[in-house]
């Protein structure tokens, strides 16, 4: 004899579930005075992913009235969904003037959709996109923000370095992760630098020399800058990316036609 609930009612599964089958009256008839009860065997299933699976029992004796079916789970622990209530953490973006010395400052809002009795925090960390912090475009900042019970807005202020580089309006990012008492819903806030400086029609030549425990540059500026500062930047690629060496700002020397052919430059060493 099979048993199986393809046409039944669905059954509810959590862990191990005993299922009991009630045979009253297998082959009675109302004419008879007494009802003999058959005694079936117990068995045990794997519940399975999909489909359906058949317990098969056996009619031993007409003694015992039931037979117990055991389904076993053979899915893994429940992870429960997050719950629905909980606050969800955003990010504005921010347009900053990157200025020609000295720093700006980014000042970026984290806001939550509702107010909690319990605290929240968040994981904050700036990310490298055009503007590099290696290539000191603006102050790397990580760490953990956090909002007491009550609280629903954030302030977080990011320095930029301001310099007279024509390099075109760049951007960088502030990531969040890993939200406690709360899911994010905006995970990345753009921060736009926007450059103020002229473009520099200047031609710059420039060799680099490694020494035992330096590097040198040295080069020339065409048309001539006596007395100006310059900014050179040497970097290193490794690991996949290019890292700061050393940032150098030499002063360029006086107007002179050095190598004869008409044209004046400024030499520069770094």
């Amino acid at each position: 004899m099979r048993f199986d609930n393809r046409g039944g009612a669905h059954i509810r599964r959590i862990g191990i579930v005993g299922v009991v089958v009630a045979l009253v009256g297998l082959g009675a008839s109302p004419a008879h005075a007494a009802v003999p009860v058959a005694s079936v065997s117990n068995a045990t299933v794997v519940e399975g992913d999909s489909g359906t699976t058949s317990a098969v029992f056996t009619v031993t004796s007409l003694s015992d009235a039931r037979s117990v079916i055991t389904i076993v789970d053979d899915d893994g622990a429940i992870t429960p969904p997050p719950d629905a209530g909980s606050p969800s953490i955003s990010i504005n973006d921010a347009v900053v003037q990157e200025g020609n010395a000295d720093t700006t400052t980014a000042t970026l809002t984290l806001s939550l959709s509702a107010a909690s009795a319990d605290p929240i925090s968040v994981d904050i960390a700036t990310a490298d996109g055009t503007a590099t912090f290696d290539g000191g475009d603006y102050y790397e900042t990580r760490g953990r923000l956090v909002f007491q019970p009550g609280e629903t807005t954030e302030t977080l202020q990011i320095t930029v370095n301001g310099d007279r580089l024509a390099e075109g309006d760049e951007v960088f990012y502030v990531v969040l992760s890993n939200p406690v008492n709360a899911t994010i819903s905006d995970p990345r806030s753009a921060i736009t630098i926007l450059d103020d400086d002229a473009p520099d029609p200047s031609r710059t030549t420039l060799t680099v020399v490694k020494r035992a425990r330096s590097l040198v540059a040295r080069g020339q500026v065409v048309p001539p800058h006596p007395g100006s500062r310059m900014r050179v930047v040497l970097k290193k690629y490794r690991d996949g990316r290019f890292r700061t060496l050393a940032v150098k700002r030499p002063t360029l020397g006086e107007a002179l036609d050095r190598d004869g052919d008409g044209v004046f430059e400024s030499t520069y060493r770094a």
